[in-house]
């Protein structure tokens, strides 16, 4: 919505197929509620962190134009979910990871490179 702002022609018709939405709605309630459910995939875990670092770029966090930039962060973000730390000097990954991890509760700490030996040797 945010990119598409001095589109109106374009935000009309968004804002009329979610008419009946109630506003309070953000993208993550909006997906819950509307999303076809289904078992289809087998790693849940994978579904859920592309889908919320997907949506933390769709409710505008730290947007990337590039489709395909934002697909390989998304699977960064899901193999960094199962380490201690994932290290990232990519400003939006390393943003939308943290808000992801936070968003559901995952442990892995997300730093910059720059970071890396101070955080280490306090381990």
């Amino acid at each position: 919505m945010t990119r598409l702002k001095n589109n109106q022609f374009v935000l009309k018709q968004i804002k009329q197929n979610f008419k009946d939405l109630p506003k309070h709605l953000d993208i993550f309630e909006i997906a819950d509620r509307y999303v076809p459910k289904n078992d289809a995939l087998k790693n849940s875990a994978y579904s859920k962190i592309l889908d919320t670092f997907y949506k933390f770029d769709l409710k505008g966090y730290k947007t990337d134009g590039n489709f395909n930039n934002m697909f390989d962060d998304s699977l960064h973000t899901f193999y960094g979910a199962h380490c201690d730390f994932f290290v990232t000097n990519d400003e939006r990954c390393n943003y939308k990871a943290k808000k992801t991890f936070e968003r559901l509760g995952i442990a892995t700490r997300v730093i910059k490179s720059s970071e890396y030996k101070e955080v280490i040797n306090c381990f």
